[in-house]
């Protein structure tokens, strides 16, 4: 049997988890699965301006309606977090026809898994007003967003239960990606008296935690903080984050034992996984004094999302020895004080010795030993039993510290390892042989640094131009150029490489042996699909996937001009007229800088050298500017380097947007250096150029969402006909008058208030 797994990018704990779960659960059942990550559908890619071309990742979806699958599970939630109502049913309606299971999404026929979140955001609201919490402030998602509303929907049910104040100021639209410290700094200030500051997931509260800080507020005490989705962030920020956990191996399998049912017994049936509460430090209102039959000891509760990673073998290991610490901690009654402290001391030594406890949540396990150190130290009247008891416990934490810092030799190894088999992919993919079908074997065996052991590249006769939107229409052959078996890399010959599309999973080449889980990533280029990669990746290259296919994409787009040109040399004619193609694409490119899509300095200089042969004439002037965008290193150093490029980016497009009117154009001849040159006439040359273009960049500041401002320092020069001034003089002269307007602007924070 052969099952796909429709998911949201393999970045976030969430989908990998999910994965991991699904894979491990169908390797016991002996189901085979194709896991087919894919990108937000919905989204806008053209104005997403640092991923222009994201979307090609989405053209996998036509592969998951091949009849090869005998059902599919599909996460929704997160693939369709920016899709309206329409587009939601529309890819909903796409698996009608196959057996399938919708994850956070529900549709009459359907068989579906939901995620209770609201009763674990529930559990704790009610838990903080138990413990005396009555004022209440939320930092809410992404606007529109399905989990940001039901989340906010949640909590103001529960303020509406209790009859607790709520008012516009008591809620703040945020963003589950982008920085949103002036949001989170305007709630705090807002609700200053506030008891409770509710995120709507467990990045928010990075954002709350510093706003907090800022006004002399120490989160988790005096103020409680509430995260969402229990990522891994919880443990590794102080205080640690309570938060709202979903039992996401418990989805996984849920999801695929329904869809078994579904494939069997056409089931239509919809299950819920509730979440559940985890307390931790950031909520101040708790429980002072903790009952022993309140602490549940569940093996589960203990894993750290990257769990899946580890060893199963390991994992037994540890679950047996944790087990027999915990009896010996509950059964301190029924034994002598000395033995039993005894006893506890080896299992400690016993169980910090073993492989893998790094997955352990010892942020939680504290907590609990914490509790029993607490109700057993009260129970004990002889003073050095007492001692002995606390130097246990000391010893405890002392090995918890020790885990804590620990980075095993093999997770560093790999690490190093992943790092310069990257280095060696990128170099040896932009190197060839003569032999077109020897260079896919040469590469495809070259990504076992990321984790892939078996990879089966398949490209189509023809590239195709995908846009936006389109449903992928998948050639009925495809082209097995290389494959890869337990790292050994074959060569197919060219009179098998053709491969019926609905047997690229399973061929005379295709092995399930040892494995049973695989991913189907698509290989593009901008908007050109080659093919797609059939591999068994490990989550050890997850995170590097995104940058990898981006590298096949350009590896495999290079080894295609090589074919043609390849082909031109067979033919004279044909071959000069597309050699002057590529010239001319490669000039462009010489000329062109390639983050913002303008001319560099290069192609300033032979532009504008052209241009200054007509001008300036008896009615015409020129006017060259020299732009320089304030305060990058702020932005770069505040909101990332790619909020820095998105900067770049916009200077480019608002000065293009302005040079146009005057038949003029713009570059990029440094970091954040740009320059232009415009035809005005002779009677208009004044600073009202100058004046307009910052008109323009305070315009686009007032459309964005971004919390500071794009600005820039301009210097202007004119040539007027009859003047000895060169292309340099002006851009000097330019330059000396941008000085001049950068000392005002130092004055001017870029920050939006």
């Amino acid at each position: 049997m052969l099952i796909g797994v429709i998911v949201c990018g393999l970045v976030e704990d969430y989908a990998i988890n999910l994965v991991n779960s699904i894979e491990q659960i169908s390797e016991s059942n002996d189901v085979k699965c194709v896991v087919i990550p894919v990108k937000f559908l919905g989204l806008d890619y053209e104005k997403a301006l640092n991923n222009k071309y994201g979307y090609c990742f989405n053209s996998s979806v036509a592969y998951s309606l091949l009849s090869c699958f005998d059902g599919l599970i599909i996460e929704m939630a997160s693939v369709l977090m920016y899709a309206d109502d329409a587009v939601k049913k529309q890819h909903a309606a796409l698996f009608d026809k196959i057996p399938h299971v919708f994850i956070s999404y529900d549709k009459e026929g359907s068989a579906s898994v939901s995620l209770d979140n609201q009763a674990g955001l529930t559990e704790a609201l009610e838990y903080m007003y138990k413990n005396g919490a009555r004022k209440y402030a939320m930092l809410g998602g992404t606007p529109n967003n399905v989990d940001a509303m039901a989340r906010k929907a949640c909590f103001e049910e529960f303020l509406v239960k209790h009859d607790l104040k709520y008012t516009d100021k008591s809620y703040q639209d945020g963003s589950f990606f982008l920085p949103c410290d002036n949001e989170a700094d305007q709630l705090v200030r807002d609700n200053m008296d506030a008891d409770v500051f509710v995120c709507a997931n467990d990045f928010l509260v990075r954002h709350i935690y510093k706003a907090l800080r800022n006004h002399g507020i120490r989160p988790g005490s005096g103020v409680s903080v509430l995260g969402f989705d229990d990522s891994v962030i919880c443990t590794s920020t102080y205080p640690a984050i309570s938060s709202i956990r979903t039992d996401i191996t418990e989805v996984g399998r849920t999801s695929f034992n329904l869809l078994m049912d579904v494939i069997k017994n056409n089931s239509s049936e919809h299950k819920i996984i509730s979440s559940q509460f985890i307390l931790r430090d950031s909520i101040c209102h708790k429980e002072q004094n903790l009952e022993e039959d309140e602490i549940h000891y569940e093996f589960e509760d203990f894993i750290k999302h990257n769990a899946s990673d580890i060893n199963m073998n390991h994992l037994e290991n540890i679950r047996t020895h944790l087990g027999e610490l915990f009896d010996l901690v509950d059964s301190r009654d029924k034994a002598g004080f000395d033995e039993t402290v005894d006893a506890i001391y080896k299992k400690l030594d016993d169980l910090f010795s073993l492989d893998g406890i790094e997955c352990l949540d010892w942020e939680r396990l504290s907590d609990i030993f914490n509790v029993n150190h607490t109700n057993w130290i009260k129970s004990l009247t002889n003073s050095s039993e007492q001692q002995r008891l606390t130097a246990l416990f000391i010893k405890f934490y002392e090995y918890v510290m020790m885990v804590n810092n620990y980075v095993s030799p093999d997770k560093r190894y790999s690490e190093i390892a992943k790092n310069i088999g990257m280095e060696s992919f990128l170099r040896e993919t932009m190197q060839f042989v003569r032999n077109a079908e020897a260079n896919y074997t040469r590469f495809i065996s070259n990504v076992d640094f990321i984790g892939i052991k078996n990879a089966y590249l398949y490209l189509y006769d023809e590239p195709v131009y995908y846009m936006q939107g389109e449903q992928l229409v998948i050639p009925e052959y495809l082209n097995l150029k290389a494959a890869l078996r337990d790292g050994e890399a074959i060569s197919v010959a060219l009179n098998k490489q053709k491969i019926k599309r609905e047997s690229i999973f399973d061929n005379e080449y295709v092995s399930w042996d040892g494995y049973s889980r695989l991913l189907l990533f698509p290989v593009f280029s901008d908007n050109i699909l080659y093919g797609v990669l059939l591999c068994d990746m490990k989550r050890l290259g997850f995170e590097s996937s995104d940058l990898f296919m981006n590298q096949v994409g350009s590896g495999i787009r290079m080894m295609n001009l090589r074919i043609e040109n390849r082909q031109i040399v067979d033919d004279y004619e044909e071959s000069v007229r597309k050699l002057r193609e590529y010239n001319i694409t490669l000039d462009t490119m010489s000329k062109t800088d390639s983050l913002t899509g303008l001319n560099n300095r290069r192609g300033f200089y032979m532009r504008a050298n052209t241009l200054l042969e007509l001008y300036p004439s008896e009615d015409k002037s020129l006017i060259v500017g020299y732009v320089d965008m304030n305060d990058l290193k702020l932005v770069n150093d505040r909101f990332g380097h790619d909020d820095g490029d998105y900067a770049l980016k916009s200077i480019g497009s608002v000065i293009t947007d302005f040079v146009t009117e005057y038949n003029g154009f713009a570059a990029r001849i440094g970091g954040d250096e740009f320059a232009y040159i415009i035809v005005v006439p002779k009677e208009a040359v004044s600073d009202s150029y100058r004046e307009e273009l910052y008109s323009r960049f305070d315009k686009f500041n007032q459309t964005t969402m971004k919390p500071y401002n794009v600005e820039v320092s301009i210097g202007e020069s004119v040539i007027e006909k009859g003047m000895e001034k060169s292309l340099d003089d002006a851009l000097r002269q330019a330059d000396e008058l941008l000085y001049y307007e950068k000392k005002v602007h130092k004055k001017i924070s870029i920050l939006k208030a």
